[in-house]
């Protein structure tokens, strides 16, 4: 629970950090709400295509949308890494980070899913409740998306 307390407040740091300071090309989004709580997740999905449109994004065209999974076990990320490609998703499997800075051990496996798609609510929705059902039947984890600004 720790670990995942000081994920949120990194990626809090992070978002404020890319948006204020650096002028980047990215925008992220973290999805750390337990799962049903789409009145949340769709402030923060708004929030973050709010972002992309200040940074310069045309949000008609498409963009490479990459989605975070963390998943416990290398056969089930394996078996998902399988799955998404052959649906046509280009997909990286990375190994575990091991110890963090903190001193705890992140052991799952990364799966990150990248989606060319143009970036709206219902297309965020879309993937989301793809990546949430994964994470879910995994016992893993969603940890949101992030997307390349579109000029």
């Amino acid at each position: 629970m720790r670990i995942a307390l000081i994920m949120v407040v990194l990626a809090i740091v992070m978002v404020v950090f890319v948006l204020r300071f650096r002028g980047t090309r990215q925008v992220m989004s973290s999805a750390f709400q337990p799962l049903g709580n789409t009145a949340s997740e769709e402030q923060g999905d708004e929030a973050i295509l709010r972002g992309l449109r200040e940074h310069g994004s045309d949000l008609t065209k498409a963009t490479d949308i990459i989605n975070y999974l963390y998943i416990p076990s290398l056969a089930d990320a394996q078996n998902i890494a399988e799955h998404l490609t052959r649906g046509g998703y280009q997909v990286e499997l990375r190994e575990p980070l091991g110890r963090l800075p903190n001193g705890e051990v992140e052991s799952r496996y990364s799966v990150l899913i990248h989606v060319t798609d143009v970036p709206s609510i219902a297309s965020i929705k879309k993937m989301r409740e793809l990546m949430d059902s994964l994470a879910h039947r995994f016992h893993g984890e969603y940890d949101g998306w992030e997307a390349q600004v579109q000029p």
